[in-house]
């Protein structure tokens, strides 16, 4: 939810708009893989759903705030998916331990949340 609010000098701040997206998000072809000390998550993602929706007290502006939602969309399938799947396809590095490796990594996609599992091994010989 985001809310756009305005404060005029000596006035109390008044809510202009509030904004709730909701979506529903799949990731595809997920691989971890580890190399030179890093971990690279690659996969692709695929919007299901989404819901924009606009709220306002001035009902005179009802035109105005279709067209919002309608943006609000539109921007979300067309930038914010395409990139990423851009950083995806790419793949996103994070750091990894040398003395620790992972066992049977597992990607899976929730409703809120993307949950990574894995057993970890301490290797001794690398400290």
């Amino acid at each position: 939810e985001i809310e756009l609010v305005t404060k005029e000098s000596n006035k109390a701040a008044e809510s202009v708009i509030t904004v709730n997206i909701a979506s529903s998000i799949s990731a595809a072809q997920v691989s971890i893989k580890e190399a030179k000390s890093r971990l690279s998550v690659t996969g692709s993602l695929t919007l299901n759903s989404i819901t924009v929706k606009v709220l306002s007290e001035d009902k005179t502006k009802a035109s105005k705030i279709a067209e919002l939602e309608n943006s609000l969309k539109t921007f979300s399938q067309q930038k914010i998916l395409p990139y990423l799947n851009g950083k995806l396809k790419q793949g996103l590095t994070f750091p990894n331990f040398p003395f620790l490796n992972l066992v049977n990594p597992a990607v899976h996609t929730n409703e809120k949340f993307i949950q990574l599992n894995t057993d970890v091994v301490y290797d001794t010989t690398s400290v």
